[in-house]
């Protein structure tokens, strides 16, 4: 019996992690284009990360108290299936059963954060500087004239006009608020 529990918490330990793993995936690609418009915004990596990780960390603590009850109702509701004159299956789940649980689907939660974060920094990579040094030591525009949206923070993004070539400003001199 031992041996049985042994394999089947590690099948479910497998699945846990699958599960966790998958829904952080999932989570970043739908959101990939929206992280980078964050980013585009003047957002810190680590702000829109704290978004992403946020949602899987709420995700996680919501799922594990409603996950365990479930799962009780579900034990119980099958051994009362099979419940008969000839046999008769006890319901015994410790709560170290319950800690060990929720430590597997916070290590796999945590692991995920790490390899997601890792995807975010590189879905939300620095983008390009707006000026570069020219000749004579003033800043000109970026080499073949890319333009940008510059954003609050600095950063900057191509935009899908990127291929058109943009005449240099002689002056620009910004307009004063009232």
């Amino acid at each position: 019996i031992r041996i049985m529990s042994t394999v089947l918490t590690l099948f479910a330990s497998v699945i846990a992690i699958g599960v966790v793993y998958n829904n952080a995936r999932i989570s970043l690609a739908e959101r990939t284009w929206e992280l980078a418009s964050l980013r585009v915004l003047g957002f810190t990596r680590a702000e829109v990360s704290a978004l992403l990780l946020g949602e899987l960390a709420i995700s996680i603590a919501l799922a594990l108290p409603l996950g365990m009850a479930l799962g009780f109702g579900l034990v119980h509701l099958i051994t009362g299936l099979l419940k008969s004159d000839q046999f008769f299956f006890p319901v015994t789940i410790l709560p170290r059963t319950y800690a060990l649980a929720a430590i597997c689907v916070v290590a796999a939660g945590a692991a995920s954060a790490l390899v997601v974060r890792r995807r975010i920094e590189r879905a939300t990579a620095s983008p390009v500087p707006l000026r570069t040094p020219v000749a004579n030591g003033s800043a000109g525009p970026p080499p073949g004239g890319t333009r940008m949206i510059v954003a609050r923070g600095g950063s900057a993004v191509r935009s899908c006009a990127d291929t058109l070539p943009v005449e240099p400003m002689e002056k620009y001199t910004a307009p004063s608020r009232p």
